[in-house]
């Protein structure tokens, strides 16, 4: 009878040690950190001129499934924020958009990518729109940050501004000093949603990149 009973502890004992198990791989499969880019420095001109920086810009997408986002708050927010949508881009009607992230929300959407490459006035200003104002946890509101390179002088010294291209060697100063440039990547941990897209899970496992350092030049904007 004890070596039954040995036997029974045993196999539950194995169970729930393969069940953490299963758990832990399929877990480790779902999420993964993804890389977050820094903010490139600054190319300076002798006279202090900005010959090269780096611009944000975003793509806004909505996790419309996101626990706190319960079927009241979404109803009681979603005439006013497409209304705000609608007179702020321009690009459709309060009734679009309205219909569009009903039907999305109805679909199970966790990432969904509502604008493309809007700048920070832009986003400061979306920001404040209803439901988007409380956040990603709360309002599955997610802003992506990408950087745009561009030059204020155009065509002036491009020669000696050079570029850097991801993965490969820069030329000019751009790829001289790309290590003072460049800065240090930071981390964010991503968890895989329906449809295949990648949500970030919380701020708590995200590492904030450092921003590159600025460099100032001897060329002379005025020659």
């Amino acid at each position: 009878m004890l070596m039954v009973g040995a036997i029974v502890v045993r196999m539950v004992d194995m169970q729930a040690y393969e069940g953490d198990k299963w758990r832990g791989m399929a877990d480790s499969l779902t999420t993964t950190y993804v890389t977050i880019e820094p903010t490139r420095g600054n190319i300076y001109a002798a006279d202090g001129s900005l010959m090269s920086t780096s611009l944000p810009i975003y793509d806004i997408r909505l996790d419309l499934n996101t626990e706190a986002l319960t079927d009241e708050v979404f109803y009681n927010n979603i005439d006013s924020l497409s209304e705000r949508l609608a007179n702020y881009f321009e690009d459709k009607s309060a009734y679009q958009y309205k219909r569009l992230l009903i039907r999305k929300r109805k679909e199970g959407a966790r990432y969904f990518l509502l604008k493309r490459n809007i700048n920070h006035n832009q986003l400061k200003a979306i920001k404040k729109f209803p439901l988007f104002r409380r956040g990603q946890f709360k309002g599955g509101f997610i802003a992506k940050q990408k950087s745009k390179r561009i030059r204020p002088f155009g065509q002036l010294a491009q020669r000696t501004i050079g570029y850097k291209v991801k993965n490969v060697t820069g030329v000019g100063l751009e790829g001289a000093y790309n290590e003072y440039l460049s800065g240090q990547s930071g981390k964010r941990l991503m968890q895989k949603v329906r449809g295949g897209e990648w949500l970030p899970i919380n701020e708590i496992n995200e590492l904030e990149p450092k921003d590159g350092k600025d460099i100032a030049s001897t060329i002379d904007v005025n020659i």
